[in-house]
């Protein structure tokens, strides 16, 4: 699994490639606190706002549920948002099923996550 985040505009987009088990789930978080960390570093007041694309993952384990509700977590404690975007169906059904605690943050398209955040 692999997730990069490149800064556009006035958010910072990542796109998560390939399977997310519990074996990546450190490397992950980690790229999230780097980001988040190097923006309050250079914006110093300014919200950050973060899209993660889940349009290539095609596997997530409970354990990388579970650390997706902790970078949501994390990433509202900062004042940030954070919105998943593009999950594959079969990944939503599992999100649905479980009811997911960071079901808000997800938005069916990059267009629908932008609206009404600026």
């Amino acid at each position: 699994m692999t997730i990069d985040f490149e800064f556009r505009e006035f958010y910072y987009y990542g796109k998560v490639i390939g399977e997310f088990t519990f074996d990546n789930e450190e490397n992950l978080f980690k790229v999230f606190f780097d980001t988040i960390v190097a923006h309050k570093e250079e914006n110093k007041d300014e919200k950050i706002f973060m899209v993660v694309d889940f349009e290539e993952m095609n596997f997530i384990s409970s354990s990388g549920i579970a650390i997706f509700d902790k970078i949501h977590k994390f990433v509202d404690t900062k004042g940030g948002i954070i919105k998943f975007i593009n999950l594959p169906s079969r990944i939503k059904e599992i999100f649905d099923f479980l009811k997911v605690p960071f079901a808000k943050a997800i938005a069916k398209s990059l267009e629908d996550a932008l609206k009404n955040v600026r």
